[in-house]
């Protein structure tokens, strides 16, 4: 796996990886989710609950957020204190890439996303599958959230996004969902 411009399929706890030797565009981190406190201030609130760093369970770094979610209702991650970023060329073309970790994935109904710089300025996106268009699956789930057809409320600053809610709707109670790695990609 030396050579330049190859790939291999890697399976990986029951999902599968492409390990990619290319030179890409490289997308814009708003979010590693390495640490509750490190970029902004995670919170959790509605039907979500003991809101933890996991060291074990990740996709990219050392780490993901872990989080327990109750009943047939919402659970709502927050962070509205992270380090600014500008996407103003990202506006309107990009996409938004989240993995998220679902242990019982017929329990999701669908994953809301706010970007924005604070909780009455943001652009919001749901999504009911997982990217490329695949109905989600237990274990981790590729989010993408396009910025074309997202609604804005307000005016976001979009020099200076910092604000992320992340929205799941759920049917039951479960244990061990977690998120990693948010990222605005360029086509």
């Amino acid at each position: 796996f030396s050579k330049s411009k190859s790939f291999a399929i890697e399976p990986r706890s029951g999902t599968k990886f492409l390990r990619l030797i290319a030179s890409l565009t490289k997308g814009t981190l708003l979010n590693d989710f390495e640490s509750l406190t490190a970029n902004g201030t995670w919170a959790i609130s509605d039907g979500g609950s003991n809101l933890a760093v996991d060291s074990v369970i990740f996709i990219t770094g050392s780490n993901s957020l872990s989080f327990d979610v109750t009943g047939n209702s919402t659970s709502t991650l927050t962070n509205s204190t992270m380090t600014q970023v500008d996407l103003t060329s990202h506006k309107n073309i990009s996409s938004l890439f989240l993995w998220i970790y679902m242990p019982t994935a017929a329990n999701v109904t669908n994953v809301i996303l706010r970007w924005g710089s604070d909780a009455d300025n943001y652009y919001t996106r749901t999504v009911t599958t997982a990217h490329p268009s695949n109905a989600f699956q237990n274990g981790w789930n590729l989010l993408r959230f396009d910025w074309s057809g997202a609604t804005t409320v307000g005016s976001p600053a979009i020099t200076a996004m910092d604000y992320v809610l992340i929205t799941i709707t759920h049917t039951a109670t479960d244990t061990g969902y977690r998120v990693d790695s948010l990222i605005s990609t360029l086509p």
